[in-house]
């Protein structure tokens, strides 16, 4: 093994050397000295910072491909050309151990230069996140939206329900003797078999059934509903200054940070110095949180005074993200809504009320320290008729409809850093398959060809989904065999080209999504076990039977 780690380090001084690392660095600090001052997002510091973090994790992840390729490409080709190779052929270093010498120098580089990337990159995001927001909303979204990691929840589905309405439906069309007529036109219209003209009628009618219980007329109610609901989120604890005490009432101003006011929910639960009161007011630094008669007698409280530090506890939160869309016309944008929660008792029951954009996924926080973990939850959306409370937004004049699809819950089970972490892993596994196969390519080929090959297989793996998406599954082809040898094709394809999509993580991470350690590990197993150890193993197969040079008498 001393061998291959040799070889390991004079490739990865190599790559200092030809400055292939220092242009690299470059060109990473030019980017992440650029994103903050080009992405302005939707105006607010929340689009702002997830412009930067979204192409930033992008453009890294394209940067250190690109390096890897050029790098990778250059270190066995090198070797050849200028006939430094025929050094190395005559110590005692097995060639596999150089191959995957090579191998292992490029991707130290990878860790040298992903590593102060990902760092840069998690400094400057930290850095917007210090900044002023436009207001307690975008603050909000900054860091119960943002710098956090939430599973995503779907309501359970109604199939029962729709199946029977289905049921009915047909009994219906067979009462009416209209049935037997409907199956037999679908036989003649589609040329299909009679089995199959029922299994279509079938698919339409759930499809009309999925609508109408999407819909909601005037005056109505939609429901869904969420079991086993589990609350993983501790409370998020911090320390915050009285800037203001009510002289009448049991009323405080807490100035804190901005990371911990973003966590505050209007009328939810917040403690002070461990005494349970109820923030009455959110601004972007502050917020007021008021006491009931008995609490605001405890000596914690009565006690403080301008100036005093205190100690402020925030409860987890959920979230319902929907997005709701007027059937007929209307004329606003906005559309008053009244959403409700109930939980397993009394106390997990709240009623939000407020304006939301129409055909946009609209997300909405109440606090969750009532609720238990493995709990159920009801949500209902109740289509307000008559104009908001402050009479500005239009009354709807028809049905609301809201996909089943379009409905989830989301709760926060950890932290933004270590979602990061694992985000950064994902590309990392991508850069270890890149350098594997400009290794392969370059046991074989010269440096151009290897360059080409590379970079079209990269390009490749970034539509692979796009590219293959219309592709028959390969298992049902294998099946047949008249299609083994299409089926040869695409299984080859899939194991030596994986569709780069899977180690893409800047979506997830900019909406706050949790990045299971599974996904790593899935993505560690192909990419690296499995994928990189095939190219490892075909190339040094290739270099061991390759002349290298000729023996001249």
């Amino acid at each position: 093994m001393t061998h291959i780690w040799t070889v390991a380090r004079q490739t990865l001084s190599h790559c200092f050397r030809t400055k292939t690392a220092v242009v690299s660095l470059i060109a990473l600090g030019s980017i992440l000295a650029g994103l903050p001052m080009l992405s302005t997002g939707d105006g607010t510091l929340a689009g702002s910072i997830r412009t930067v973090l979204y192409y930033g994790l992008m453009l890294i992840g394209l940067l250190l491909s690109l390096v890897t390729v050029i790098a990778g490409a250059g270190v066995i080709t090198s070797d050849l050309r200028d006939k430094q190779i025929e050094l190395l052929v005559v110590k005692p270093i097995p060639r596999w151990q150089y191959v995957v010498g090579r191998f292992l120098g490029v991707v130290l580089l990878d860790v040298i230069l992903l590593g102060i990337a990902a760092t840069g990159l998690y400094l400057v995001v930290q850095h917007l996140r210090g900044t002023e927001a436009v207001d307690v909303n975008d603050r909000r979204t900054i860091e119960t939206d943002i710098f956090t990691a939430r599973i995503q929840q779907s309501p359970d589905s109604p199939l029962e329900a729709f199946d029977a309405w289905v049921q009915r439906r047909v009994a219906d069309l067979k009462k009416q003797n209209r049935y037997t007529a409907i199956i037999e036109s679908y036989c003649q219209q589609f040329e299909i078999t009679a089995d199959d003209a029922r299994m279509k009628l079938k698919d339409e009618l759930l499809q009309e059934a999925a609508a109408r219980y999407a819909t909601t007329p005037p005056g109505g109610v939609l429901g869904w509903k969420f079991t086993d609901v589990r609350i993983a989120d501790a409370v998020t604890r911090g320390s915050g200054q009285v800037e203001k005490i009510h002289p009448d009432k049991p009323l405080y101003r807490i100035n804190a940070p901005a990371s911990l006011v973003g966590r505050v929910v209007h009328r939810g639960p917040i403690e002070i110095e461990g005494v349970e009161g109820v923030a009455i007011r959110v601004d972007r630094r502050y917020f007021d949180v008021a006491f009931d008669p008995d609490p605001a007698k405890r000596s914690e409280i009565r006690d403080l005074k301008v100036g005093s530090n205190v100690s402020v506890t925030a409860p987890p939160t959920l979230q319902i993200r929907y997005k709701a869309t007027p059937v007929g016309e209307y004329a606003g944008k906005m559309l008053y809504r009244r959403l409700r929660v109930a939980g397993p008792s009394e106390k997990t029951y709240y009623e939000i009320r407020g304006d939301g954009p129409i055909n946009t996924p609209t997300t909405v926080t109440f606090p969750a320290s009532s609720i238990p973990n493995g709990s159920e939850l009801m949500v209902y959306y109740v289509n307000q008729q008559g104009p908001s409370p402050d009479g500005i937004m239009p009354a709807p004049r028809g049905p609301v409809q809201i996909q089943s699809a379009d409905v989830s819950l989301l709760y926060r089970i950890g932290g933004f850093e270590m979602n990061y972490i694992r985000a950064v892993l994902l590309v990392f596994c991508q850069l270890v398959l890149l350098a594997a196969m400009t290794i392969f390519f370059g046991c074989f080929l010269s440096y151009p060809v290897v360059l080409m090959a590379c970079l079209l297989l990269l390009v490749m793996g970034a539509l692979a989904d796009w590219l293959f998406e219309d592709m028959l599954d390969p298992l049902a082809m294998w099946l047949d065999p008249a299609n083994w040898m299409t089926a040869s094709v695409v299984t080859g394809i899939k194991i030596f080209l994986p569709s780069l999509e899977e180690t893409s993580p800047s979506e997830t991470l900019v909406d706050g999504v949790y990045i299971p350690w599974k996904q790593v590990g899935t993505a560690g197993f192909w990419f690296i076990l499995v994928r990189t150890s095939l190219y490892l193993a075909v190339g040094c197969w290739v270099f061991h039977r390759r002349e290298v040079a000729r023996v001249q008498v």
